[in-house]
């Protein structure tokens, strides 16, 4: 295009376009709840612990996997505090209830997060 034009007509034309643009699918009905992918993560879990198609790593990490989609369903958190987490420490599992504490550093001081995520078995 030639840089001297007047593009006003053009830009004009571009703003209406998008205001009449409407998505293609509805992104809000593929959200779920995180309850529901809680849900799924136990049953991933379940499905590794049982699985006698796997060899126990593989089992070991899906059901790390599952668990850690799980937690990050329930309270979203970086992805570095996740690495974080270690067992007995930060999550607790007694059988029916899986208890996580999540600790931070704030301003010299620690700032603590838990709560408790059931198990759906």
């Amino acid at each position: 295009m030639c840089p001297s034009c007047d593009l006003t007509v053009i830009k004009h034309l571009v703003s209406v376009l998008n205001m009449r643009a409407t998505p293609s699918r509805n992104k809000a009905a593929r959200i779920k709840h995180p309850f529901e992918i809680w849900g799924a993560a136990c049953k991933a879990m379940d499905d590794a612990e049982t699985s006698d198609e796997l060899t126990p790593l593989h089992r070991s990490c899906a059901y790390r996997d599952a668990l850690a989609l799980g937690l990050l369903a329930l309270r979203p958190i970086r992805l570095k505090n996740l690495a974080q987490l270690t067992l007995s420490e930060q999550l607790r599992f007694d059988g029916s209830a899986m208890a996580v504490q999540l600790l931070w550093l704030r301003d010299q001081g620690q700032t603590a997060s838990s709560f408790c995520a059931a198990h759906g078995r």
